[in-house]
């Protein structure tokens, strides 16, 4: 028999919430697993629990933002820095740099994907800028994890994105995805 005391539940969304948000920034903590578990094996409190997931990852992704928007700072500072023992120079002269020699030989049509790509995604990081764009980037990525969220996060973070734009857009998204995952598991039982 299911504990549906008020204090077991809150324990078990409070957990969830700390392991979204372990989650969100240690991809070896697997959200997913979570979230069909509880749907599985706890039907009754499967709804609060993968919200509290999608709240924990989207604590994590705020923080991994806040850290990439306030860490580049000081990441910047300390290479410039006169007494850093960080050094941005190249190699030294006469030294042949790393991956020196044939390149792996690549068919046109790679080449033309790999520029595809890289286009979008500098057109992704350029969308993060804008007030219009910034949102559907962030929704798409924390929807279905394309791009992956983490790099979103950063990316946002050192492309000024507002951060209350972000929360929300992160927290709908992942909010949808895991609800998409949970309810069919939870239909199912």
């Amino acid at each position: 028999m299911e504990d549906l005391s008020g204090t077991g539940a809150a324990l078990e969304v409070l957990a969830a919430i700390a392991v979204g948000a372990v989650s969100a920034v240690l991809p070896v903590v697997n959200a997913e697993a979570v979230v069909l578990a509880a749907a599985v094996g706890r039907p009754r409190t499967a709804v609060p629990v993968v919200l509290g997931v999608a709240l924990g990852q989207t604590l994590g992704k705020v923080a991994l933002m806040v850290a990439a928007r306030h860490g580049a700072h000081r990441l910047v500072g300390l290479l410039h820095h006169p007494r850093s023992r960080v050094r941005t120079g190249g190699a030294p002269a006469g030294a042949e740099p790393p991956g020196a020699g044939a390149p792996p030989p690549r068919t046109a049509w790679w080449a033309r994907a790999a520029r595809a790509v890289r286009r979008w995604g500098e057109r992704c990081l350029a969308a993060l800028d804008s007030g219009r764009w910034a949102g559907p980037v962030v929704l798409l990525s924390a929807t279905t994890g394309v791009p992956p969220l983490a790099v979103t996060s950063i990316a946002a973070g050192l492309r000024r994105t507002p951060v209350p734009l972000f929360t929300v857009c992160c927290l709908l998204g992942r909010s949808a995805r895991f609800l998409a995952l949970g309810l069919p598991a939870l239909a199912a039982t």
